[in-house]
């Protein structure tokens, strides 16, 4: 449990940091669609993966800081299990170069579970992806995200791949 919390405290400062050597505000709104196979892992140790639509919207407050909603539902269904999420994100980019930057993520998300899997859960979510442009509106986007732990081995995480747009 320590280690969990250094590391998103780590992850924090570096956000916090990151948000405060920025220099000016371009309000930019942007709009990203992806498909993500979410692992949902049980207590008992068992597991199934549906698999989501994750549409997500946000705005970049600085230059290296935005602010994100994400909502995702089940495209097809794993063992008669359905997943619907919802969460909003603190996100912390950093531009490696021209195209492609690297960003960090950290905020609350919702999990809840139909089907013979009934159920929610509302933790903490963090993780980190990368993003590359495509073309001057269009860019294509990777990232782990680990939407929910407990204490007692259970986990909703999953990587995503999606295309987004800003407007």
């Amino acid at each position: 449990m320590k280690m969990t919390i250094r590391k998103l405290t780590t992850l924090f400062l570096v956000i916090t940091a990151n948000a405060v050597c920025a220099q000016e505000p371009p309000s930019t709104f942007y709009g990203e669609v992806g498909q993500l196979p979410l692992v949902v892992r049980f207590s008992d140790a068992s597991k199934v993966t549906p698999k989501l639509v994750r549409s997500l919207i946000g705005i970049n407050i600085t230059e290296n800081f935005a602010v994100e909603g994400v909502l995702g539902v089940t495209l097809n269904k794993d063992e008669d299990v359905t997943a619907t999420m919802a969460g909003t994100f603190l996100k912390s980019h950093l531009a490696i170069n021209e195209d492609v930057t690297f960003f960090g993520r950290l905020g609350v998300n919702r999990t809840m579970l139909g089907g013979v899997a009934n159920g929610s859960i509302t933790r903490t979510a963090y993780g980190i992806g990368l993003q590359t442009q495509l073309t001057r509106d269009f860019y294509g986007q990777f990232d782990y995200m680990i939407y929910g732990k407990s204490p007692n081995s259970e986990s909703v995480r999953g990587a995503t791949f999606s295309i987004g747009t800003r407007f």
